[in-house]
C-alpha cells in the first residue's frame, strides 16, 4: 500500500513534490527561531544564592572568582566561578551530593541539608544580604 505523498516518476520513488521544497525554509526559520530564543530565554547574568528561601547573595557571571557562601556567621559552602559557570565546593553537608554539578548543566544547584538554593536570574545589581532590616513601617 503506498502513501500519498509518494508518487512515482519514471520508475523511482519520490518522497516530496516540487511544492514541498517551499516549505523548507519556513521549517529551518521556525527552528532557528526557537533554538535563538530557547538559548536567549535561559541566558542569565547573575548568580542568585538563596538560604532557607530568602535571597542571601547575588553575584554576577561574568565576574570569575570564588565566593564564600555563609549563614549566621557559620561558612556553608564555597562557590566558584568560572567561565560564566559555577559549581560548589567544600560543602559543609555530609554527602557533598552538591559539589557534582555545574550551574549551567542543570540550571539550578540545591543543598539539601544547609537549605542553600542557586540559580541563574536575570538582574543586573548584584547585592549581597545579610538579613537586615526589609522594610519599617510606622
Amino acid at each position: 500500500m503506498r502513501s500519498e505523498s509518494w508518487h512515482f516518476v519514471d520508475k523511482k520513488w519520490f518522497l516530496f513534490q516540487k511544492k514541498d521544497l517551499l516549505l523548507y525554509p519556513v521549517f529551518f526559520l521556525l527552528l532557528t527561531a526557537t533554538v535563538y530564543f530557547g538559548v536567549t530565554a535561559t541566558a542569565g547574568k547573575m548568580i542568585e544564592v538563596r538560604i532557607k528561601g530568602r535571597v542571601q547573595y547575588r553575584f554576577s557571571l561574568e565576574e570569575d572568582g570564588t565566593k564564600i557562601i555563609e549563614n549566621d556567621g557559620a561558612k556553608l559552602m564555597t562557590l566558584v566561578i568560572e567561565h560564566s559557570d559555577a559549581h560548589i565546593i567544600h560543602s559543609q553537608c555530609p554527602l557533598h551530593l552538591c559539589e557534582r554539578g555545574m550551574l549551567k548543566q542543570s540550571g539550578v544547584l540545591v543543598c539539601v541539608p544547609q537549605k542553600v538554593i542557586i540559580t541563574i536570574v536575570d538582574r543586573q545589581e548584584p547585592v549581597k544580604k545579610n538579613g537586615g532590616i526589609d522594610l519599617i513601617t510606622g
